[in-house]
């Protein structure tokens, strides 16, 4: 039987194993470990304070340009990064800041897709309210 309570809001970061944007295949490091990304869903109180203040300056009628979407767009998803575990970057993994992610998204458009398609299954971070 079904409860309700089994599908709150996972309030934690989710794991994004990043694929392969040729083959679809999970990308694996030098050490055999899987390039991944912990994320926080859009329901969670991080996304949406990070939703407002993105839009805080905004003001009725005003129109945003292509660019300044994709920007913000890139905040966003900069913003609910919680962690990287084993990327490698030029030999490295990169810090995790908000710095590190926004560069990483914008360098990388195929990573910015693959976090959105995550983050768009509300599946991914749904689950009993005491998880997370």
């Amino acid at each position: 039987m079904a409860d309700i309570g089994d599908f709150g809001v996972i309030q934690g970061s989710k794991p994004l194993v990043l694929l392969n944007p040729k083959t679809d295949e999970e990308l694996i490091n030098d050490e055999g470990k899987k390039m991944t990304i912990y994320l926080y869903g859009l329901d969670s109180k991080i996304a949406k304070t990070a939703s407002r203040e993105i839009k805080a300056d905004d003001r009725e009628g005003k129109k945003i340009s292509s660019a300044e979407q994709d920007r913000r767009m890139i905040d966003l998803l900069a913003r609910i990064t919680d962690r990287f575990e084993n990327l490698s970057v030029g030999g490295k993994c990169p810090s995790n800041d908000h710095e590190s992610a926004f560069s990483l998204y914008k360098k990388y458009p195929w990573i910015e897709t693959q976090i959105i398609e995550f983050i768009g299954i509300r599946s991914n971070h749904l689950g009993n309210s005491q998880e997370g």
